[in-house]
């Protein structure tokens, strides 16, 4: 997020208030777990699938999206410019 200062990884709040975007951020990843624990999904149904839900994923986005993009080619391309 780097909207304090640069840094690698994602930034933490130092008031004593947290900052909009960090509370949504982590308010995701914590409503995620507060629900899942609800669920008590001790045989790990939802994880089961995982592995095979990347490749569909991979093969739905490759599928959708196989036009070429001026932007998208020109921020790419220009990358690896000096």
């Amino acid at each position: 997020m780097g909207t304090l200062f640069p840094s690698f990884g994602p930034d933490t709040s130092v008031g004593v208030l947290p900052q909009p975007h960090l509370l949504l951020y982590y308010g995701l990843f914590f409503a995620f777990g507060a629900l899942y624990f609800e669920c008590d999904d001790a045989p790990g149904r939802l994880g089961r699938w995982w592995w095979l839900m990347t490749f569909g994923m991979i093969g739905l986005f490759r599928r959708m999206l196989t036009r070429e993009y001026a932007v998208v080619r020109y921020l790419s391309d220009s990358s690896y410019c000096r």
